[in-house]
């Protein structure tokens, strides 16, 4: 038996575009990507899943044969390209129009006349999931008044 490195397989482990060339050559010869995934998988185990080789077969049956990614489309780069920063979770506008500050101040001025009648802010507990836990509106380990 013949002992091979680590090195060693991986030089000869096929690139992603061999793989691509092989997925390419299965779908014109006619075969079903779950065949061809079978079949990939006997000469490079675990070379490429079943859901990949559908996915190339679909790009493929649309005319699309380029071998290369397609550049991505996702949520996070359109909100990027219309000037918006991801902060704590939430998009927001990366410069503030005049019509953005207005509005934040607007809602700061109505939150403090709210308060000013009903002192609604002593009631609210802030922080993330790892602040405490509450059972029956009341944080556990506490008692008396909930901190600001």
């Amino acid at each position: 038996m013949m002992n091979t490195t680590k090195e060693e397989i991986c030089q000869n482990w096929p690139s992603e575009i061999h793989i691509r060339h092989l997925m390419l050559y299965w779908y014109k010869m006619g075969i079903s990507a779950t065949r061809a995934a079978v079949e990939t998988n006997e000469a490079y185990e675990n070379a490429v899943s079943t859901r990949t080789v559908q996915r190339w077969f679909q790009r493929f049956q649309e005319g699309d044969f380029n071998l290369e990614d397609r550049p991505s489309a996702t949520v996070f780069n359109h909100l990027h390209s219309l000037g918006k920063k991801s902060r704590m979770g939430s998009w927001t506008p990366h410069n503030l129009s005049e019509v953005n500050l207005g509005q934040r101040v607007m809602i700061c001025t109505s939150l403090l006349l709210k308060h000013r009648v009903d002192p609604f802010f002593n009631r609210m507990i802030t922080g993330d999931e790892k602040s405490g836990h509450c059972r029956n509106g009341k944080r556990a380990g506490l008692s008396g008044q909930l901190p600001i």
